[in-house]
């Protein structure tokens, strides 16, 4: 009797010390595995070269599987994954004017979030909890930055500007959104602007008054943003410190490369370039490097790439948190 007290007394802690390790194996797994292949892009194409009407398409990042969401008999564009990849929000022109609407990731499930007449509702941007949408409006007056629910609901100006106000992109905290704003210029420029998740402490973090700097976009670490900007002639993809400091840029071809968008790991951003005579996807490393093209369709444009999210996508140190919660608590 004695000897089974003791082997039962064994057996607990080592039933604990293998869960321990299962759970430290996913972690290392998860960590160093990056599907790139099985990775998704959701990004919008015209159907000729001279019609700018576009539909929401998704493909693999290696170019394949090759999906059309949208109708052709309407033009769709600025899709935006949810945190948790099932949903992506686009605007859309299918009730007469542009209005944010949501589908699921295979294109089904079609919910309009936004119904307003005679005004203009794009570039909507989830935020990292998924409760939220920001997005650029017109509706009074000029374009600013709102916010309303994941569900349509409790639309709020955050900027309120009498100049324009687009290209809302959110921390990965979820505490900031970054924007590109003319309203410090007088030609007709913008610059890239910061302001806490509310509208409060709005910030310029550019000052080129000559050239204009938007579609910005936060690395998954919330350290960098990256953006276009023309301050050299043609637009370029460039990336610089959260507080606008350290400023590099990372293309310099004699094509046009806008709508930066980094890959969930933060090892790759996406962008869209007319440098062979067309827009295409494009992915190159987040130093600039090993530039390829993506999409590579000479019938049309391709531009606006949005990386689905990573089941994993979080920290190394967010896993482990997470991860060790679960071990802990198996009694």
């Amino acid at each position: 009797m004695k000897l089974k007290q003791v082997d039962r007394r064994i057996k607990v802690p080592y039933s604990r010390m293998w869960i321990f390790l299962f759970f430290t194996s996913l972690i290392m797994v998860s960590t160093s595995f990056v599907p790139s292949d099985a990775m998704k892009l959701a990004f919008q194409s015209s159907h000729n070269l001279e019609d700018f009407t576009f539909s929401i398409y998704v493909a693999n990042v290696n170019g394949k599987n090759l999906v059309r969401l949208t109708k052709k008999s309407v033009s769709s564009g600025g899709p935006s994954w949810s945190p948790d990849g099932r949903n992506i929000a686009f605007s859309s022109d299918q009730d007469g004017n542009h209005d944010i609407y949501v589908m699921t990731a295979n294109g089904k499930n079609l919910t309009q979030l936004t119904n307003d007449l005679l005004t203009t509702n794009v570039e909507p941007s989830w935020s990292p909890d998924g409760s939220q949408i920001a997005f650029a409006s017109d509706r009074e007056g000029d374009f600013d930055i709102y916010v309303m629910t994941a569900t349509g609901g409790n639309s709020t100006n955050l900027t309120r500007e009498l100049k324009e106000d687009i290209s809302p992109s959110w921390s990965p905290d979820g505490s900031r959104i970054a924007f590109s704003s003319g309203r410090d210029n007088d030609l007709n420029t913008f610059d890239i602007y910061v302001m806490n998740s509310d509208g409060t402490h709005q910030t310029r973090l550019t000052k080129e008054p000559e050239s204009t700097d938007w579609y910005p976009s936060w690395s998954p670490d919330g350290t960098k943003i990256a953006f276009a900007s023309d301050r050299k002639g043609n637009s370029d993809i460039y990336v610089m410190n959260a507080d606008g400091t350290r400023l590099t840029r990372l293309t310099t071809n004699i094509g046009m490369d806008d709508y930066p968008s980094w890959s969930p790991d933060g090892t790759k951003i996406a962008f869209a370039s007319d440098r062979e005579g067309y827009y295409d996807i494009y992915i190159m490393t987040a130093n600039g490097d090993s530039v390829t093209n993506l999409t590579q369709n000479p019938a049309g444009h391709d531009i606006y790439a949005s990386w689905q999210p990573e089941p994993f996508a979080v920290s190394p140190e967010e896993k482990l948190i997470t991860l060790w919660g679960v071990v802990k608590n198996i009694r």
